[in-house]
């Protein structure tokens, strides 16, 4: 009879250890599928984020660029500009001399012709 009662303790045991290595294995099947969109949920966000960010970087990048050729354009008309109005008052200067020297002509030929 002890025979018996260990045989049976035996495949108690068994049984337990079953139901117990059955229960374990199903909890690290369903722990395995939750990480597993956890982690491929994660990993995805994580690729948008880094995609938002270099396509950031890039507008960005792209943005400073265009500024700069912007900047040496104004620049440069603006420079034109200077050249264009210093040519005008020069212009202007001599057109007011000229119009003094005409008025002392006319004045002296008049005074002359008198």
């Amino acid at each position: 009879m002890s025979e018996f009662n260990e045989w049976e303790l035996t495949l108690h045991i068994l049984k337990v250890l079953g139901i117990v290595g059955i229960i374990i294995v199903l909890l690290f099947v369903v722990l395995y599928f939750i990480l597993k969109s956890f982690i491929i949920s994660y990993v995805t966000e994580k690729g948008k984020n880094l995609a938002t960010k270099e396509d950031i970087a890039e507008i960005t990048k792209k943005t400073e660029e265009i500024k700069t050729l912007y900047a040496k354009q104004l620049e440069e008309t603006l420079q034109q500009n200077r050249v264009i109005l210093e040519q005008y008052k020069t212009k202007i200067l001599r057109t007011r001399i000229y119009c003094i020297l005409l008025e002392h002509f006319v004045s002296a030929r008049r005074l002359y012709l008198i």
